[in-house]
């Protein structure tokens, strides 16, 4: 009961919380060093993928610290990094990049796709109306969509970006969305990068059409951050590293899951700040991925 509790947008937080520090039949965890950063590189494959509730894949995560209290010169190197963990996964060659900004932006600890859409370079117009003028400026192509929620329009997420794709013809989707985490700790100081897709809305129970791959038709890249955590998750989370034995979680697990507890999420504070932060960082590593040094101005 306990481990079903647990609700996390993170891969390497679900595989943890079912297997600590051992590793999960078919799955391959590997680390590695990127712009001074330790990256964690869980690969899932179809056997695990419906154990640890992920899509099979390969999930690259990295811890990044309060970049909201830190300096621009680590906001500056932490764009390096998403976008250092973005090139590892994007298919090859030239073309254009379709960028989704998802979530609802009404709603703070949500809006970090969309306000990162509204930060990008986008080019593909200049392409098309004037080629000599896109030619000379050097940038890369750069296409971007903010979906909306499907409260708001009454069409899901993934067939507007699918219908943005078909007439973009995109060599691969960016997808940024916000997350949710198990961990305070990780809370708004971790990224997670997948080439699994995303399903937008899963980690506060309401999930939407999945975009992917194979809902697509090209290779999709999604960039997300943890800003909400489950109450009841982080209260599980809370007695089990206060060394509550496990039958009391269990029972602990089967009382919060009661009487709609399950709707509460907890936000960080400056979670206004943090979302900005999150978003402009964001939006400066896919200019860098896409633009190259251009993409750093």
């Amino acid at each position: 009961v306990f481990m079903r509790n647990i609700r996390t947008d993170l891969a390497v937080e679900a595989h943890e919380a079912r297997y600590g520090d051992a590793l999960c039949d078919g799955v391959t965890k590997n680390f590695s060093n990127v712009c001074g950063f330790e990256v964690t590189e869980l690969n899932i494959s179809e056997k695990a993928a419906a154990e640890l509730g992920k899509p099979k894949g390969t999930y690259l995560s990295a811890e990044f610290g309060r970049l909201w209290q830190d300096s621009d010169e680590a906001a500056e190197r932490t764009a390096r990094l998403i976008c250092a963990l973005i090139s590892r996964l994007a298919p090859p060659g030239d073309g254009c990049v379709l960028v989704a900004g998802l979530g609802n932006e009404r709603i703070t600890p949500d809006a970090v796709g969309p306000k990162s859409v509204k930060m990008l370079t986008v080019t593909r117009h200049v392409k098309r109306l004037d080629p000599g003028l896109y030619s000379r400026l050097g940038f890369g192509e750069c296409a971007a969509i903010i979906p909306g929620v499907l409260g708001d329009t009454g069409i899901e997420s993934a067939d507007i970006i699918r219908g943005a794709a078909e007439a973009v013809r995109p060599r691969c989707i960016i997808a940024i969305d916000a997350l949710s985490s198990r961990r305070m700790a990780r809370m708004a100081t971790t990224v997670q990068v997948s080439a699994a897709g995303i399903a937008p809305g899963s980690g506060v129970n309401n999930r939407r059409a999945a975009i992917s791959q194979e809902t697509m038709g090209c290779p999709v890249i999604s960039v997300g951050f943890p800003t909400v955590v489950d109450a009841v998750t982080l209260t599980l989370d809370m007695l089990e590293e206060a060394g509550i034995e496990e039958e009391k979680l269990d029972a602990a697990a089967e009382l919060l899951s009661e009487s709609g507890r399950r709707s509460l999420f907890v936000a960080p504070k400056d979670c206004d700040m943090i979302t900005e932060c999150l978003a402009n960082v964001a939006s400066k590593a896919i200019n860098i991925f896409v633009h190259g040094v251009r993409g750093a101005l």
